[in-house]
């Protein structure tokens, strides 16, 4: 049989293509969206919604106790973080108190670049999380900080580093740090309106 190859120019697969929003178009600037949550063995942030560990939803830290949390995600391929960025966090406010009573906490948010040698804080911010909560119960808010993110390159290999900080609100009390891709309830008395501990990262795109 005669072999007949096909032209080179048409073995060669064409360049991936991606679709954008007429916004993104204008401003050259796309939106990574990450979730937070936890596996057996570690935190992570994705943008596939996995399941926490069922015990994992939450994380209890224990009385009058300070959370320091790390969500990570692995930059598979180079891109530049520029812009106003985003990140929601759950959080059930336990009062263990004979009365109602406030609970309080500073939740901190910082984006980071670990190299796999070094970590890098990109950009920090804060709010003061407060609820009147009833005595021996919990009530849960959702928290949003934002933050005008430098101009920040990563390499492929590079780690983004997600962390999310809550001060001890007192004696007798707690934080929780809610974190489910998938939304499921925390057990708490009343339910943050969303488990989704969620990041939106703006990305420069090359188009």
């Amino acid at each position: 049989m005669t072999y007949n190859p096909v032209k080179k120019g048409y073995r060669q697969s064409s360049a991936a293509s991606i679709s954008v929003g007429l916004t993104d178009f204008l401003t050259n600037r796309g939106y990574l969206t990450l979730l937070g949550g936890k596996t057996a063995d570690r935190y992570l942030a994705s943008s596939i919604a996995f399941y926490s560990n069922q015990p994992d939803i939450v994380t209890e830290p224990g009385d009058n106790t300070a959370n320091d949390i790390d969500f990570d995600a692995l930059a598979n391929t180079p891109l530049i973080m520029d812009g106003r960025g985003f990140v929601t966090v759950p959080l059930v406010h336990w009062n263990g108190t004979g009365g109602a009573d406030d609970v309080a906490t500073t939740l901190t948010v910082t984006l980071r670049k670990w190299d796999g040698t070094t970590e890098t804080d990109i950009i920090s911010e804060n709010a003061t999380a407060t609820i009147g909560v009833g005595a021996t119960t919990s009530t849960g808010q959702v928290w949003t900080v934002d933050f005008d993110i430098p101009t920040t390159s990563f390499k492929a290999t590079d780690t983004i580093r997600i962390t999310v900080e809550t001060t001890a609100p007192g004696v007798s009390k707690e934080i929780w740090v809610v974190h489910d891709p998938l939304d499921r309830n925390t057990g708490a008395n009343n339910e943050p309106d969303t488990s989704k501990l969620t990041a939106l990262l703006p990305i420069k795109l090359d188009l």
